[in-house]
């Protein structure tokens, strides 16, 4: 039988992650509502922390505006 967390990873490896968090969270929804967007609350905010940490340094100019 397959673990639940296997699926998932499975699911991560075929989608892109804006399709796997949308795919996760339906799937958790139907499972358990509130722990699907807790985790798509938290998925959020760390694609968002990852994306801040990768941009290229802005110049303090455009920094002060």
């Amino acid at each position: 039988m397959v673990s639940k967390s296997e699926v998932s990873v499975n699911v991560m490896d075929q989608f892109d992650h804006h399709k796997r968090l949308g795919t996760i969270s339906w799937w958790l929804n139907l499972q358990q509502p509130l722990l699907g967007a807790e985790i798509k609350r938290s998925y959020s905010l760390l694609v968002l922390f990852k994306e801040t940490l990768l941009k290229p340094k802005q110049p303090e100019a455009m920094l002060k505006e």
